[in-house]
């Protein structure tokens, strides 16, 4: 930022795209004091895009709003509204990193904008088979938390990540099957080859992967008793560091799953008691 106050004037869209991209990988050094720094970035980012439109690439807007969005409780209205609307023209353009990436920066700074996500999702299937485990998690969840439909989305995700699903991470398990869940998109064979995969991984799930996963699987009703074993006793390990609604997520879904487990629920009660007292 104090680069960019330095040389404002000689700051290009990609020095400002860049910056902003920046801002957000640096997020938790981010100082208050910054604020109307980071609100002049912005506004010269939106500028930018308006009347110079043609120079933006996907890149540069996939980054600008990523950042944006990464560094949090930033309101940009006009900057995602004119990323959105130049995106939606150049989406032929954008790799799988930048459709993943775009959509979930709207997705978590709570942004909607539907022509952008239509032609995302129109966008997506068409390259799906080079997106990444953690671009394909992503992108559904970016769906799923905005509740916007894309039915052959989900379908070419779905497919897809049965092929990859070694490669995916505990976050990208849990986010993928939270996402179908959520969407209410049934996926037999994804739900399937997770169930199998994160048992071998579950020592590096986080509290809330581990309760999104078993929430997933029983809001779709789909049998997984393998999974919900190696759950149970992963999460009485760490169920110190459970916050209440992954406590209350993780309750629900044993209970709706019909699946016992004792030492499980036992550990949520001592733990339970304590956050309420």
């Amino acid at each position: 930022l104090s680069l960019f106050v330095d040389k404002d004037a000689d700051f290009n869209y990609v020095n400002i795209a860049t910056s902003l991209h920046r801002l957000g990988v640096l997020r938790h050094s981010f100082v208050k004091s910054y604020t109307p720094l980071l609100h002049k970035l912005v506004d010269r980012a939106t500028s930018s895009i308006v009347n110079d439109s043609k120079q933006w690439d996907s890149r540069e807007l996939a980054n600008a709003c990523w950042g944006v969005a990464k560094i949090g409780n930033v309101e940009a209205p006009a900057l995602f509204e004119a990323i959105a609307a130049e995106a939606s023209k150049k989406i032929a353009t954008f790799t799988p990193l930048n459709l993943a990436n775009t959509v979930w920066a709207y997705a978590t700074a709570g942004v909607e904008a539907p022509a952008l996500f239509e032609a995302v999702a129109a966008e997506a299937p068409k390259k799906i088979a080079t997106f990444n485990p953690q671009e394909l998690a992503n992108s559904v969840w970016a769906y799923a938390t905005m509740g916007v439909e894309a039915p052959v989305l989900f379908e070419a995700v779905a497919a897809e990540v049965s092929k990859k699903i070694a490669m995916f991470e505990p976050q990208a398990l849990a986010n993928t099957v939270w996402a179908f869940a959520t969407a209410g998109v049934v996926a037999p064979a994804l739900f399937k080859a997770v169930a199998t995969e994160a048992p071998m991984k579950i020592a590096t799930f986080t509290p809330q992967g581990l309760a999104n996963t078993v929430w997933a699987y029983a809001k779709m009703g789909v049998e997984a008793p393998a999974l919900f074993e190696a759950v149970a006793a992963e999460a009485s390990k760490k169920i110190a560091t459970f916050n209440p609604q992954a406590l209350a997520n993780t309750v629900w879904a044993y209970a709706t799953a019909g699946v016992e487990a004792l030492a499980l629920f036992e550990a949520i009660a001592a733990e339970a008691s304590k956050k309420i007292a």
